[in-house]
């Protein structure tokens, strides 16, 4: 007869004092032999504080194959928004003028946007058209005072029910126990939902465990916990409208950036709102003269980022309609060679390989290292039958050892075209911008 009490103390001695993974995974599965609740707590606290990452993934293995660990992979939506943004015509300007999170409260509340008024000149009197849910009665509000209903609707508390699952969960049972509207307002806050762990039914919303990604660093709570952050999250928004003089924010910046290198660029456009609607107001009837209190490499930086991020969430017609209209307003920029690299990789990514060409060549001229232009130029090359052009460029990263796993076929496939001209070209240099290479499509190139 097994002793379950001297398996047990031998299980969490192997998961304690083990040197080696294969020491961690045997005592992880004894201890799951005989398993209890708390056997499970004690297993995701070990992983927490760093005594079982070294078998993480197994572990994950383990506790599904146990029934305990459910994969939320197939059921979460991390990028239902940005799906929204791409196929509703004007959902980006809506978002501009509102605020993007404020927008999806609305989506996730029920409330259906019908038109936004905005006053350029006096923000605060901005006002917004909508009706509820299947209502067909317009309702109207200031700007602030809809924030601010959207945030008591969002905030409004959770209605307590019985949270229990089947032995074989079907999306709604697990959306119903994270609760739906925390399933859709946990990637808005950048929060990635990765496992639900079944603890200790019986406990309720504190019997299950959620693990999810948070700017690219892996936490874990109990769902109560999670719905507590997510709503401290949201009671932080702001819900009244900055007025224009001095209203870009230095801080903006260092988050927006912080957003962008964690792979969230809706949550840095939120950050950068300021500059999405001053470039939309400056359209409106602006003048250079709005810029000159403005700090330009501050200013500069904040166009820069807006565009990278639009871009990023591949929204190309907007971003490469902003960056342009950037290079336009911004002539002298000291950033204008990562604007033009910057839209050229819309070009390229759209096969738009002879309009890349360029900028490409322009944001070389200008500072951009050749480890990041000349892999894209010696493809726009390929593709446009410049094969002398393109044999050359990644010739030079081929000595320079710069070449990466696609521009090696690219530069293979330059050779293979060529075939005995080479001999004659090894020695041709690096092509420099020509002049006709410095105009881009619909910009005038100082």
């Amino acid at each position: 007869m097994v002793n379950i009490k001297s398996e047990k103390a031998k299980a969490l001695k192997l998961i304690k004092e083990g040197a080696t993974p294969s020491e961690h995974i045997k005592g992880v599965k004894m201890l799951l032999e005989h398993v209890e609740p708390g056997d499970i707590l004690f297993l995701l606290e070990n992983r927490r504080n760093g005594n079982l990452e070294d078998i993480s993934e197994e572990l994950d293995k383990i506790l599904e194959e146990k029934g305990i660990g459910i994969d939320l992979k197939k059921i979460v939506s991390d990028d239902w928004f940005e799906n929204m943004l791409r196929n509703i015509e004007g959902f980006e300007e809506v978002c501009d003028l509102i605020g993007y999170r404020f927008v999806a409260f609305a989506m996730i509340a029920g409330v259906n946007l019908k038109s936004v008024n905005h006053n350029p000149q006096f923000p605060a009197e901005s006002t917004v058209e909508f009706t509820i849910g299947n209502e067909p009665y317009v309702h109207e509000m200031s700007l602030e005072e809809f924030r601010k209903t959207l945030l008591v609707s969002i905030l409004s508390p959770d209605i307590e029910e019985e949270i229990k699952l089947s032995p074989e969960p079907k999306k709604e049972e697990i959306i119903h126990i994270i609760g739906a509207r925390y399933f859709l307002l946990a990637p808005i806050y950048g929060l990635k939902l990765k496992k639900l762990y079944v603890v200790e039914p019986s406990r309720g919303k504190e019997g299950y465990i959620i693990r999810f990604d948070r700017d690219s660093r892996i936490e874990e709570s109990t769902i109560k916990e999670l719905r507590e952050a997510i709503r401290k999250m949201v009671a932080r928004e702001e819900v009244g409208e900055k007025e224009p003089a001095g209203r870009f924010s230095p801080n903006a910046i260092p988050l927006a950036e912080k957003a962008l290198e964690a792979g969230n660029p809706s949550r840095a456009l939120e950050h950068l709102r300021d500059w999405i609607l001053f470039v939309r107001n400056y359209r409106i009837g602006g003048t250079v003269a709005q810029l000159m209190h403005e700090p330009e490499p501050h200013f500069e930086r904040g166009l820069l980022l807006v565009g990278r991020a639009y871009r990023l969430l591949n929204r190309n017609k907007i971003a490469e309609d902003f960056l342009r209209f950037s290079i336009q307003l911004l002539p002298n920029a000291r950033k204008k060679p990562v604007f033009l690299f910057e839209l050229s990789q819309i070009m390229f990514s759209e096969g738009r390989y002879g309009e890349a060409i360029g900028p490409l060549r322009r944001a070389r001229k200008l500072g951009i290292s050749k480890s990041l232009v000349y892999p894209l130029l010696g493809k726009c090359f390929l593709e446009c039958k410049r094969n002398v052009a393109a044999f050359v460029v990644l010739g030079e990263l081929n000595r320079e050892g710069l070449l990466d796993k696609d521009s090696k076929l690219w530069y293979e496939e330059a050779k293979r075209r060529l075939g005995d001209a080479i001999s004659i070209i090894e020695n041709i240099p690096s092509p420099q911008p020509a002049d006709e290479d410095l105009t881009i499509p619909g910009i005038m190139v100082s």
